[in-house]
């Protein structure tokens, strides 16, 4: 699931400062706060459009966001988001690695960077990227839910299982984690019929 301002939307970053990008900008060009304004401004007109659907124009206003602050981490998420919708998952993934190097401390970051890869069928680097979301916050049952889909991926399903079972306990009505427990335990051989019908009934109550 990725997660932009709200939760169904793309992975937002908590409200910390623009981090500084590496060999962008030196501290004599960082941006005034005039330009952070501005830069805030875009954003928000960004998101807007994002949450609506229309794609091309967030990204012209994250893009624009950027062009008077380089350093904002939420705008650069945004375009990796708006990629990923796309399905253009490389440069999807280009733009999330370059956000999580400017913010490693965001779980709603590393966990977009786990679907992106994923998407792109990078399945072993989506697993760390997911362990690392669920790290920084374990208490985000869509980061847990992205890691179980990625275990899922990579054919560890009994510990897809667990994680999946630490979704629905953070957030019982996560429809996806509850399904894909079930198609989980399903291929367990040690699953039986009496097993695979209580785990339905579970969710069906």
């Amino acid at each position: 699931m990725l997660i932009v301002g709200e939760p169904l939307v793309l992975g937002q970053p908590s409200e910390p400062p623009p981090i500084q990008i590496k060999t962008v900008v030196d501290a004599a060009s960082e941006p005034t706060t005039a330009s952070r304004y501005l830069s805030q401004q875009w954003l928000r007109l960004g998101i807007e459009y994002h949450q609506d659907g229309k794609l091309d124009r967030a990204e012209q206003q994250y893009r624009e966001s950027l062009w008077t602050d380089p350093t904002h981490v939420h705008a650069i998420n945004g375009i990796g988001v708006i990629f990923m919708q796309k399905q253009m998952y490389l440069q999807a993934i280009q733009w999330l690695e370059r956000a999580v190097e400017l913010a490693p401390d965001q779980s709603a970051i590393w966990s977009n960077l786990c679907v992106a890869y994923s998407s792109a069928f990078r399945y072993d680097e989506a697993v760390r990227a997911a362990a690392k979301a669920v790290e920084l916050d374990p208490t985000n049952p869509e980061a847990t839910l992205n890691y179980a889909a990625a275990l899922s991926a990579c054919g560890h399903k009994d510990r897809a299982i667990a994680q999946y079972a630490k979704s629905i306990a953070l957030n019982p009505e996560l429809a996806a984690a509850q399904s894909n427990r079930i198609f989980c335990r399903d291929l367990m051989p040690t699953t039986t019929p009496t097993d695979a019908l209580a785990e339905r009934r579970v969710w069906y109550e």
